[in-house]
């Protein structure tokens, strides 16, 4: 968090303002129409109504399996808990499988997202006029400067903003 807070205070004041974009040649629209042999806007679909999906199926799935081992359980005259075999067939397996299942989708769905979003962000670089500022993921105050912002960011700015966000949550869950 220290070293955060320093690269932030070092930072450039309010980058990822005022980055003026060329407008979009025709070679470049067809150079990106796919991602992974697939419509980019296809992949940036799927992938964010993966992350929702799981969203909402991890904290269900668990919130099913306390459920469930309190209803098995609470039939039981054991003051504490007993240890208890699950199986992939019963209901607190099958719910806990459903969990994983949905973790690793989310990984992945996360890791896809991340990549449509960094080829995004470097079609956007590729439209700023010369001289560029800084690639923001190789200068970290600038991206830590970014990421923390809460001031109004165009276009690239808001890439860079999604795209560091993604990344971080992926190196958290990894």
């Amino acid at each position: 968090m220290l070293l955060v807070a320093c690269l932030h205070a070092v930072g450039a004041r309010k980058p990822g303002q005022g980055t003026e974009l060329q407008p979009v040649r025709e070679s470049e629209r067809r150079q990106y129409q796919t991602l992974l042999g697939v419509n980019r806007d296809t992949v940036h679909r799927i992938s964010r109504r993966l992350i929702g999906g799981t969203a909402v199926v991890i904290p269900l799935s668990v919130v099913g399996t306390v459920i469930a081992l309190f209803a098995a359980e609470s039939g039981s005259d054991s003051a504490t808990l007993p240890e208890r075999d699950v199986a992939l067939t019963d209901p607190v397996g099958l719910l806990l499988g459903t969990a994983f299942l949905a973790v690793l989708v989310l990984l992945g769905s996360l890791l896809v997202y991340s990549l449509w979003s960094f080829t995004e962000y470097r079609r956007l670089r590729k439209r700023i006029p010369e001289p560029r500022p800084p690639s923001t993921f190789t200068n970290p105050t600038r991206f830590v400067t970014i990421l923390l912002g809460n001031y109004d960011l165009d276009a690239y700015g808001k890439r860079v903003q999604r795209t560091g966000f993604v990344f971080v949550v992926v190196l958290f869950l990894i």
